[in-house]
């Protein structure tokens, strides 16, 4: 067996019955990351984005940024090691931003596996002069991602896909502005439409059907008002985004992922007591959601204040959240705003007293991977007791046991099977974890430095 250092793509992690204690650190967060460098590749002049996430989805946003005119000065992913990523304190990207005058001619973008990546380039590509050519890889090849462009045709770009909707696609300039309907079941969509609208020729109307994942939508909100963007919004039904905007340069730091954090925390709801630094209570992410469904369970939660010695950048502050086992009882709880939960609250679910029904997720079925039914298939294997439904799950509480499990390329089912192999009976193997570094380089060499029992090996 190999150090939990190794993650490659090819990869299987081996997990024990474990106890866990100790501290960890949150990685950066993804969400603010691609936000940060697309919305800096727009700005006038210098932006400086501290501690970005610079593996995985945040690599394939900074490279995309680069093909369409941002200059970058700092470490690139490239030239970091990836398995340490989490681990950088103060890394610093200088970027410099084209003043939304985007290199002309045809580009070529592959986005790797990172949705938000296509997602919210595909909309500031239809701000330049040329032809973007996305593709990805195989779980970006099953994303849907017809409504958008068919939004963005409505404002003025010219778009095309493959058969079904989905990549690789085209995108060409320029957005005049007008009035648009997109789907809201990926909240993605409309913030690609706010940040590129802002940019455009005219106004923009902007109407979401059904807009899920909101708590995303106001981050990128925020991000546009707090660069100088004016957006006059009835959230979240309607959004008018005057055109002929600009955005301003910035220097930001970049809060700690709760998405990630929630494995580490759920960790040692079930098995001991984790302390996760770098997080930030009033941050817009929706993943800070699980701390009122862990309480909720019956989980012992403590906040304290964390001494960055004014360096965190944050207003607010930067807080060490911790989590103990208790005695876990089932809950009903909604995940609309907050699907990418579904996988490591499943794992949860299993050692809760009754049961736990998990609902309004129906879209986490359209992620890396369907998450519904995959989570279902993996449980089970597992020995749980597991029923997927059409937007969610039910889960009753159940004793796991150790058996070949397989994360299908899906980076937050690899997490949560891993998880589940803390509380499993004898030997839990998980095949193809490599995909973790996409968000949480590190995730394996965190695990055994809290106490768990885990080793990777190469296929």
């Amino acid at each position: 067996m190999n150090s939990p250092e190794v993650e490659g793509s090819v990869s299987c992690a081996v997990v024990h019955g474990s106890t866990v204690q100790g501290s960890v650190i949150a990685p950066p967060s993804k969400s603010h990351t691609i936000r940060a460098f697309v919305l800096a590749s727009l700005a006038d002049g210098e932006s400086i984005i501290r501690n970005p996430l610079l593996d995985g989805d945040g690599a394939s946003a900074l490279k995309a940024c680069q093909a369409l005119g941002a200059i970058v000065d700092g470490p690139v992913a490239a030239s970091v090691s990836g398995s340490r990523a989490a681990e950088r304190a103060g890394t610093i990207i200088r970027l410099k931003g084209t003043n939304s005058a985007l290199v002309d001619g045809n580009v070529s973008i592959d986005v790797g596996n990172s949705g938000t990546t296509l997602t919210l380039v595909s909309g500031i590509a239809a701000l330049r002069r040329g032809i973007t050519r996305f593709d990805g890889d195989a779980s970006i090849r099953r994303r849907p991602v017809k409504s958008l462009l068919d939004a963005l045709f409505a404002l003025g770009a010219s778009t095309s896909c493959n058969p079904g909707g989905v990549c690789p696609c085209t995108v060409a300039g320029t957005l005049r502005g007008g009035m648009t309907t997109v789907d809201g079941s990926n909240s993605q969509f409309t913030s690609s439409l706010l940040i590129a609208s802002a940019l455009g020729r005219g106004d923009a109307i902007i109407l979401p059907e059904h807009l899920r994942e909101q708590p995303y939508v106001r981050m990128t909100l925020a991000w546009m008002r707090e660069l100088g963007a004016v957006v006059h919004d009835d959230f979240p039904i309607r959004f008018h985004v005057p055109g002929g905007q600009r955005y301003q340069a910035f220097d930001k730091t970049v809060p700690g992922d709760w998405s990630s954090a929630a494995f580490a925390l759920c960790a040692g709801a079930l098995t001991g007591t984790v302390t996760v630094t770098g997080l930030y209570p009033d941050d817009a992410q929706g993943d800070k959601a699980i701390l009122d469904v862990l309480r909720q369970m019956g989980s012992r939660v403590d906040w304290a204040r964390q001494d960055t010695g004014g360096k965190d950048g944050t207003e607010g502050g930067c807080r060490n959240v911790t989590v103990s086992k208790t005695a876990l009882r089932g809950v009903c709880v909604n995940l609309s705003d907050t699907p990418d939960l579904l996988p490591i609250l499943a794992v949860v679910a299993t050692q809760a007293e009754g049961e736990t029904i998990l609902y309004g997720c129906a879209h986490a079925r359209s992620k890396e991977t369907d998450r519904i039914a995959v989570m279902a298939k993996e449980l089970a294997l597992l020995g749980a007791d597991i029923e997927a439904t059409a937007d969610g799950l039910r889960v009753r509480r159940s004793q796991l046991r150790g058996a070949m499990v397989h994360s299908h390329a899906d980076h937050r089912v690899a997490m949560a099977l891993s998880v589940a192999g803390l509380v499993a009976a004898d030997e839990t193997i998980i095949a193809d974890v490599g995909c973790a570094s996409i968000t949480y380089p590190g995730f394996y060499r965190m695990l055994e430095r809290i106490g768990a029992k885990v080793s990777v090996t190469q296929e």
